[in-house]
């Protein structure tokens, strides 16, 4: 089983020029980024999937140290050139009205994968 679907076999990530001491994924938020907690400006996508106005995305945050920085995201209503151009992804749960934030998450193996596509195809199918 692979995490790609064909046209998504690229490899993406970012790294901006912001300080890793901390970030604001809205200008009235400010967070702290604790040393081995994923830095949102520091990423690289390394496999996605869409359904319907699903999409599902392994993200390697390589400061992260938990399961050696992997993240599997669902987020709604976005596109995976949408997520790569708003430059921050944070894998935790946050309201923002300029930042989407994802919907769920899954343990980052291929057992979170599978759980990862299969709730997304159910959640398509039942719409």
């Amino acid at each position: 089983m692979g995490l790609f679907r064909k046209n998504s076999s690229r490899s993406v990530s970012r790294r901006a020029g912001v300080s890793s001491a901390s970030y604001a994924p809205s200008p009235s938020t400010k967070k702290t980024i604790v040393k081995g907690n994923p830095d949102p400006n520091n990423w690289k996508i390394i496999g996605a999937h869409e359904e319907g106005k699903y999409l599902v995305v392994k993200i390697n945050y390589p400061d992260c140290t938990n399961y050696e920085g992997d993240k599997i995201l669902v987020f709604e209503d976005v596109k995976l050139l949408d997520v790569i151009n708003q430059k921050l992804i944070d894998p935790h749960f946050f309201q923002s009205k300029k930042y989407k934030s994802p919907i769920a998450r899954f343990e980052p193996t291929p057992r979170g994968w599978l759980m990862a596509t299969n709730f997304v195809k159910n959640l398509t199918m039942t719409k």
